[in-house]
């Protein structure tokens, strides 16, 4: 027996979108993944490093959940990728180094990717935010905190066709 979640169904009361259906619940599920799928506790404690890295590793778009999730960074976005990273909004959802000089996250030329509604906060430690060499790809709702003097919050090389909107890059 297969469970079918419902339509749509607007908090507010009002009528289901024209056009929603009916479709399997293993088969919504299937579309993105939790970074806590994977084990990460985003308590601004724990290393969610590994966590991380297999939450991208799926292929799929990977849902931050409201929390601090502590890296060392190193998370690489390969070709050919078409995934999206979110949270629940910028200051809710954050992504913060815990040590280490790598990049928190390394976008390889080609690949198309989203960041949405995330706080990157670099913890004053070297290393890049990002190293965007992304095509087709966009950054909205981003701030990006306390990145390492010397160094980039967005490293930009051999992109493009790349939106950003309202980011925001403090210190």
């Amino acid at each position: 027996m297969t469970t079918l979640i419902p339509k749509i169904d607007l908090m507010d009361g009002g009528s289901t979108p024209a056009g929603a259906i009916n479709r399997p619940f293993n088969e919504k599920l299937a579309e993105s993944v939790s970074v806590k799928d994977f084990g990460a506790v985003g308590d601004g404690a724990t290393d969610d490093t590994t966590a991380i890295n297999n939450a991208i590793a799926s292929g799929k778009s990977v849902y931050f959940p409201a929390g601090t999730y502590m890296t060392t960074g190193g998370h690489s976005i390969t070709y050919p990728s078409n995934q999206s990273f979110y949270g629940d909004f910028y200051g809710a959802s954050i992504i913060k180094k815990i040590s280490g000089t790598s990049t928190i996250f390394d976008i390889a030329q080609y690949a198309q990717c989203s960041f949405d509604n995330l706080t990157i906060d670099g913890n004053s430690l070297s290393g890049r935010a990002f190293m965007w060499r992304a095509h087709y790809s966009t950054m909205s709702n981003v701030v990006i905190n306390n990145i390492g003097s010397a160094t980039y919050a967005v490293h930009i090389s051999g992109s493009n066709l790349c939106t950003f909107d309202n980011v925001n890059i403090n210190n």
